[in-house]
């Protein structure tokens, strides 16, 4: 009997310990990939069903959703532009039960080799970025901690020019807290996104931009030469492909000017953007004091 109860204890600590490991990220706890993506050489990833059950009409139960959007226009993309930054954003549904928080793992490879993209940048509060060095050695966006939200945001930057179709691969989940992996439920998904290239007419929209002086203190100034007048979205972007400064401007059909202030800005390297939706055209500047 005594050893019954000791068994018994055991097993709930090891439960309860699985458990609150996994909640601060499958990536950061156990340095594994738990999305379903294929491996180099070979075989799978885990997914989160494989501990915590697909759940069902008596307990929980859950899709989980992958978008990726223009920064710009907030649109849903089904290409991309190489290099251009883009939102990433991973939504776990509820079908079944009240779950009394959510997590997820994703990743996005290549579909060519199956090689990582990375380019995940700017996290949202309940996101972690997690880059592994050793196995398959891929970067992970996940859940630091159990979140209240099911919307899951992150920064991602698109691929180098021809590198082709890209996919990305996710699993969702939806505890209970009951401080086991019983009566939760975990779904996976993916999203594929072509590469993209900008119709001839596109690449007449913005012709030319020019900034200087190329090392700024206090302001930046711009000249903009366009084909077409329409609304465009002026950036400021640093190193990490974090967007610091961001405006829209009216831009009339011919030459355009306008100076942006960055005396608030540290020193460095950074990127103005031009951008319809469509197209864009980048130029660097250097902060200096």
């Amino acid at each position: 009997m005594k050893g019954n109860v000791i068994l018994f204890v055991f097993v709930l600590l090891l439960f309860s310990t699985l458990w609150m490991g996994y909640s601060s990220g499958y990536a950061a706890s156990e340095l594994l990939g738990a999305t379903g993506a294929p491996k180099v050489g070979g075989g799978k990833e885990t997914t989160c069903q494989e501990c915590h059950g697909t759940g069902g009409q008596n307990t929980i139960q859950t899709t989980t959703t992958i978008e990726v959007l223009d920064t710009t226009t907030g649109n849903k993309i089904t290409s991309y532009l190489p290099g251009n930054i883009y939102k990433a954003r991973v939504t776990v549904n509820k079908v079944f039960g009240t779950p009394k928080g959510y997590g997820f793992q994703m990743v996005t490879l290549l579909d060519n080799g199956n090689l990582d993209v990375k380019g995940w940048s700017n996290p949202a509060a309940n996101v972690n970025i997690i880059s592994l060095t050793s196995g398959q050695k891929r970067s992970y966006v996940e859940q630091p901690k159990v979140s209240t939200s099911n919307i899951f945001e992150t920064n991602w930057k698109a691929p180098a020019a021809k590198s082709g179709k890209v996919t990305f691969y996710a699993s969702g989940n939806g505890v209970n807290a009951n401080g086991s992996t019983g009566g939760d439920g975990a779904s996976v998904s993916t999203l594929s996104l072509t590469e993209g290239t900008v119709a001839t007419t596109d690449l007449a929209v913005t012709e030319e931009l020019k900034i200087y002086p190329a090392l700024a203190t206090d302001w930046v100034n711009y000249q903009i030469t366009i084909s077409h007048s329409s609304f465009y979205s002026l950036k400021i972007i640093n190193l990490n492909g974090i967007t610091v400064d961001q405006k829209d401007i009216d831009l009339k059909e011919g030459i355009n000017e306008g100076k942006l202030e960055i005396s608030n800005l540290p020193k460095g390297l950074y990127f103005l953007q031009i951008s319809n939706g469509r197209s864009a055209k980048i130029q660097k500047f250097v902060k200096v004091l």
